[in-house]
């Protein structure tokens, strides 16, 4: 069986594993070999911003009512896709020649897949719209299992 990678992420982390089957094994191994953690995806988007001043003043209060923040909530989500489209792809790099797995969220999914580069998406064997980055690493192979002609 010819190794390869499945890649796993969420908002907050993205993890690469290894697929080998070992001599004698009856099913597939799965290991992790990198993994990135983005602190900014656990928190909220109101988390990053301290800054009041530009909040809608509620009657007599100073600026206490939400604000019209839409914009800069889809450029920071925008710029946390990008960056974990970055990390993929540097994990990619590393490990040229195989071909890989993914599984993200339907959030992040085809947002992702669309900023790789073209021969990196190209080896993207198997996907699935589906957050799997909490589920112990052997349990993916229910989720993505061997082809015999690999």
């Amino acid at each position: 069986m010819i190794p390869r990678l499945v890649a796993v992420l969420n908002r907050a982390s993205l993890r690469l594993f290894r697929e080998d089957q070992p001599t004698g094994a009856l099913g597939p191994h799965f290991t992790l070999i990198e993994a990135a953690d983005f602190p900014e995806g656990h928190q909220p988007y109101t988390g990053n911003d301290s800054d009041f001043a530009g909040r809608f003043s509620r009657g007599t209060g100073n600026g206490a009512s939400i604000d019209e923040r839409l914009p800069m909530q889809e450029e920071y989500e925008r710029r946390n896709i990008a960056e974990i489209a970055r990390e993929l792809s540097r994990f990619l790099a590393r490990h040229p020649g195989l071909a890989w797995d993914y599984a993200a969220g339907p959030g992040l999914h085809h947002a992702v897949l669309e900023r790789l580069p073209a021969e990196q998406r190209a080896r993207l064997d198997r996907a699935e719209i589906k957050d799997l980055t909490k589920i112990a690493p052997q349990e993916l192979a229910r989720h993505f299992p061997v082809v015999a002609a690999r």
